[in-house]
């Protein structure tokens, strides 16, 4: 993850320079963080989840969204974009442009080799501070090791790992079950 030499700005500020942005930036502790290109399997594993989660989940219950949603953690001032996000409707959004989530119960990252270390640590202490947050998952493309994280309570997550040959895993907080080799059927390794 590359950080911006430029000073510290606003919430404002940042979601400002969004709406004329030509590249997508994550704005963390006053800096913008840019987002990387995804690769293949990065773009299997996300688009295939989309779809389980899509079909799988009652749309009158949860609301779904890609790697465009913008979330706001609100303790640490902080706007990220994660892969794959769900809220329990109704979705709660910062203002009426429905472009910053406020409430998901569940998020997604696909690991790339350039943003492993800052998904699995520093975006998952991010992600903590949410208090809707349920479940993480982690999905890494180059490798056969799941990561879910479960909330026990407000400070608590409980570390599950799977295999891809795995299956099914449940996913508490949408009361659903995913096929791992089905997931990760066309990813190469």
């Amino acid at each position: 993850m590359v950080v911006s030499t430029e000073l510290k700005i606003t919430p404002t500020e940042y979601l400002e320079r969004e709406k004329t942005a030509t590249e997508r930036t994550e704005f963390i502790d006053g800096q913008l963080f840019p987002m990387a290109g995804a690769s293949a399997n990065h773009n299997q594993l996300t688009s295939k989840l989309t779809g389980f989660l899509t079909v799988g989940l009652d749309d009158e219950i949860f609301d779904v969204f890609v790697s465009d949603m913008r979330v706001w953690l609100q303790e640490t001032e902080s706007y990220v974009y994660p892969d794959l996000v769900v809220s329990k409707c109704p979705s709660v959004f910062i203002d009426d442009s429905q472009m910053e989530l406020t409430n998901p119960c569940f998020i997604a990252e696909v690991l790339s080799p350039s943003t492993a270390r800052y998904d699995k640590k520093a975006k998952f202490d991010l992600y903590k501070t949410i208090p809707t947050l349920e479940e993480y998952l982690i999905l890494p493309q180059n490798q056969q090791k799941i990561e879910l994280y479960r909330r026990l309570q407000q400070n608590q997550w409980l570390l599950t790992e799977f295999e891809i040959d795995d299956s099914p895993i449940m996913l508490e907080s949408l009361n659903l079950e995913i096929s791992l080799p089905k997931l990760y059927k066309k990813v190469i390794f």
